[in-house]
């Protein structure tokens, strides 16, 4: 299976929250190695699958996201909060959240979806989900697909 080869409205994995609804939210959560998206957030391999790809459940290459509908700010706020702390030196910054149907709108030329959201629920959090943009953009042509959802992910939440 190829980096976007199959629908992403539709469940991959065995989690409960089945499938990426377009009326969901979708939260970046942020800690400080990443807390400036022009610097670290969304970058080509996450988003491309540069370098090696998998498809397995909780597992799954791309851009981690959580699914944020549902979930209180301080919800957010506290799973930022633990994401952070997983690892030494790294401080939460909170979030930036975008709504799946404005993020599946992101379109480019020939290609009506050029980002896909894929469910992929890990024993530890079964909200994540993994961003993806269409491999049939050219390189040449990331950047103006970033930036696209770097403006989606308009909202923040601020520790």
């Amino acid at each position: 299976m190829s980096w976007s080869d199959r629908r992403d409205d539709e469940q991959c994995c065995a989690g409960p929250l089945g499938g990426v609804g377009s009326e969901e939210s979708v939260a970046r959560l942020l800690h400080s190695k990443i807390a400036v998206p022009e610097q670290a957030a969304f970058t080509r391999k996450e988003l491309t699958g540069e370098g090696s790809v998998s498809n397995e459940c909780g597992k799954q290459s791309g851009c981690s996201v959580d699914r944020a509908s549902g979930l209180s700010q301080e919800d957010i706020l506290v799973r930022a909060k633990a994401l952070a702390e997983a690892k030494t030196g790294r401080k939460s910054e909170g979030a930036f959240l975008a709504s799946a149907k404005d993020l599946r709108r992101i379109a480019h030329e020939e290609i009506p979806q050029a980002v896909l959201i894929y469910d992929d629920a890990k024993s530890d959090n079964d909200r994540h989900a993994v961003l993806r943009v269409h491999s049939s953009v050219p390189k040449t042509d990331f950047g103006l697909i970033r930036n696209a959802i770097m403006k989606a992910f308009s909202r923040r939440i601020l520790p």
